[in-house]
């Protein structure tokens, strides 16, 4: 009977997102979480006679959004990474420029985020390629006043992308 030898299950807090360090720094560093969007390839019903339809399969996949829930940092510079990007997508008027260095190359539009799954001594088991990123979404920040405990303040983040690959 073949089966696997590694019979250790996946740790939810073993993973690591990589997108453009030097471009988003903040963002891949605060992520607290990671949700992998699932994938359908839908069929195409093909009538047939006294049976109805039999489903064929699709010729195209359709991907979800991947999604983060980052912890806003006090100098809210995750949350201010993510909102010039998707400022950068649809303000042909912004200077799309590092402004924190005189590097005057274009920040890319598109970037390809990487999720390292690791293993339970921390090693990188698995990497799960998104490539061709944008972001499509910034989700709320709420303030509050009335709030008696101190509980990170997370905003979520989508990216919608071309395909994925896992290593």
């Amino acid at each position: 009977m073949d089966c696997t030898e590694n019979i250790n299950l996946f740790q939810p807090t073993g993973f690591r997102v990589v997108i453009n360090r030097k471009h988003y720094k903040h963002i891949q560093f605060y992520v607290q979480s990671v949700n992998h969007p699932g994938a359908q390839n839908a069929a195409a019903d093909t009538p047939y006679m006294r049976i109805g339809a039999v489903p064929l399969p699709g010729n195209t996949m359709t991907y979800g959004e991947l999604s983060f829930q980052v912890l806003l940092d006090e100098d809210f510079e995750s949350y201010i990474e993510m909102y010039d990007w998707m400022l950068r997508l649809v303000n042909e008027e912004q200077v799309a420029q590092n402004p924190q260095t005189s590097d005057l190359s274009p920040i890319p539009t598109y970037a390809d985020i990487h999720v390292h799954a690791l293993t339970n001594a921390n090693n990188k088991n698995r990497v799960f390629k998104y490539i061709d990123c944008v972001p499509v979404s910034v989700g709320d920040i709420n303030f509050e006043a009335t709030n008696q405990s101190v509980d990170a303040i997370t905003f979520q983040a989508s990216f919608r992308f071309s395909y994925f690959d896992i290593e």
